[in-house]
């Protein structure tokens, strides 16, 4: 059998853990092993993880966030394929099965494989695929090079319903703890652009928190300005590693950076920081003057 290292990282989760590991243990395809990393965690979430101490591996690491917690467990799993599994989330009892098809059927060359993620009962676009506009008719669609899936305005791939060849993430640097958030776009950008993906016709994990603060990273959320600024730097980054890039995919992540620096911006100006919000206006401006012309029309029209 094809060896999959399922990687759960925890944090406070005592009342849920148990469903996620649950939930690895009830695939149709069974993995090879299931690792639990403990980002710090004050609650009795270890008492939960280590009663499965015969079938759970059980590592601790002192708070430094999700990102390097799916880090420490790739780095500590021994299988050359991971899959993440989100504490608060759980896994439709196929999905290890779909996903070890579509290795198997594509010789495992794609750097990653994802399932459609159903998302939570409240939300109005139910499914992720269905959110992102992404469709596939076939049982997997297998593509030398996932840029435009990537660059898509919403990713159709989540990290709770993805299984990424360990060598890839390795090589990639894996999840950027300086990201407490959106790390996961951050990580599907330097292994999708121009790198090989397969998207696989199969419900992965499902979701069932009802509330932001409710997520795994909550406990690591950022106010609005922080959150700004990690967008600024995912962008950033993307834009000095593929420097290559052809002129279109560039102006995409250009215009994106763009949107983030007029974030930014807003937020300044809302806290009365005048000339910091004029700085990171004159930012997006020089990476996106349409779309900088485009924002000061509407925000004209909200305040008339």
């Amino acid at each position: 059998m094809l060896p999959i290292s399922v990687v759960i990282p925890v944090w406070n989760r005592q009342e849920l853990v148990k469903r996620a590991i649950e939930s690895a243990l009830r695939q149709t395809y069974p993995p090879a092993e299931i690792v639990v990393v403990d980002d710090g965690s004050t609650d009795e979430t270890a008492v939960v993880v280590r009663a499965y101490a015969d079938r759970v591996r059980y590592v601790f690491q002192t708070n430094k966030g999700a990102a390097a917690a799916r880090n420490l467990g790739v780095e500590t799993a021994v299988s050359p394929w991971i899959a993440f599994l989100d504490s608060d989330d759980y896994w439709h009892e196929d999905h290890l099965t779909h996903i070890a098809a579509a290795i198997q059927a594509t010789n495992g060359r794609a750097r990653f494989y994802f399932a459609d993620t159903i998302r939570p009962p409240n939300e109005p676009q139910h499914r992720q695929w269905e959110r992102a506009s992404f469709h596939i008719n076939e049982p997997h669609c297998y593509v030398d090079d996932a840029t435009e899936w990537v660059l898509m305005r919403i990713q159709p791939m989540m990290l709770q319903s993805t299984v990424f060849r360990r060598d890839a993430y390795l090589e990639s640097g894996g999840c950027w703890p300086r990201l407490h958030t959106r790390e996961d776009t951050h990580l599907f950008l330097k292994l999708g652009l121009g790198g090989a993906a397969c998207a696989v016709n199969s419900i992965g994990a499902i979701m069932t928190a009802t509330a932001n603060e409710q997520r795994l990273t909550a406990s690591h959320a950022p106010l609005a300005q922080d959150g700004r600024w990690m967008q600024v730097w995912l962008y950033r980054d993307i834009l000095r590693r593929f420097s290559h890039l052809p002129a279109a995919h560039r102006q995409v992540l250009q215009r994106r950076l763009a949107g983030a620096y007029w974030g930014l911006a807003r937020v300044y100006w809302y806290r009365r920081q005048p000339i910091t919000a004029v700085l990171r206006a004159m930012h997006s401006f020089s990476l996106d003057p349409v779309g900088f012309w485009q924002r000061i029309n509407r925000a004209r029209h909200r305040v008339v």
